[in-house]
């Protein structure tokens, strides 16, 4: 698991992360998913086992019981929380993992990996995050209300944070984040990792 890479992307709701986080899925083959639980109410775009995995409260307690999760938290009054096993199982298939949180599930990331690497989200208004919340047409008034109220709380977490990107246009959004992701997986201490063998070679042919 040295040489493998965690990367967290953090935001409010309605900032864009699964969708961010879809395209870079799509664009890189070495990166894959985590997908979280949740206790909540699935929405009608989504499907079970994409974005999330959907238990019952019961059942998610028994796996924190358990020590199930690397992070859980309860969010406007549902359990999210981060499988240990889905990351394991990634490392093992030779590839790095993408973990889409708050920033709650990202501070517990940080502390229970810290070489994880956490990017955060921003929009670029706080009308177009009021406009994409209500763009969705999906969650009742009332929980809409209480995600644009907690939103300034917890955009004041973004000095937690490795890097700070704003999701103005999408497509530069996504080309940055990818650019985060090259250049973490470039760092010395990865790459002396990977190039062991190569290096190896290397000094044996300089030194004939």
């Amino acid at each position: 698991m040295q040489n493998k890479v965690l990367f967290v992307l953090a935001a409010p709701s309605g900032t864009g992360k699964t969708t961010v986080a879809r395209q870079l899925l799509d664009r890189d083959s070495g990166l894959v998913r985590s997908v979280s639980c949740t206790t909540r109410k699935k929405r009608s775009s989504e499907q079970d086992g994409e974005c999330y995995q959907f238990t019952e409260e019961g059942r998610f307690l028994e796996m924190v019981e358990a020590g199930d999760f690397l992070e859980f938290a309860k969010i406007y009054g549902c359990f999210y929380g981060t499988p240990k096993k889905g990351i394991s199982q990634a490392f093992a298939r030779d590839k790095d993992v993408l973990l889409v949180v708050d920033w709650q599930g990202a501070r517990q990331i940080k502390d229970a990996y810290e070489d994880c690497v956490t990017i955060f989200l921003l929009p670029p208004s706080y009308q177009a995050l009021e406009d994409r919340l209500q763009g969705r047409g999906e969650d009742p008034e009332a929980v809409l209300a209480r995600r644009l109220g907690g939103a300034l709380q917890e955009f004041e977490h973004y000095t937690d944070f490795d890097y700070l990107v704003v999701n103005e246009d999408l497509r530069i959004c996504v080309e940055n984040v990818e650019a985060v992701i090259k250049s973490e997986r470039l760092k010395t201490q990865r790459q002396a990792h990977r190039c062991h063998d190569l290096l190896a070679r290397l000094r044996k042919e300089m030194t004939l």
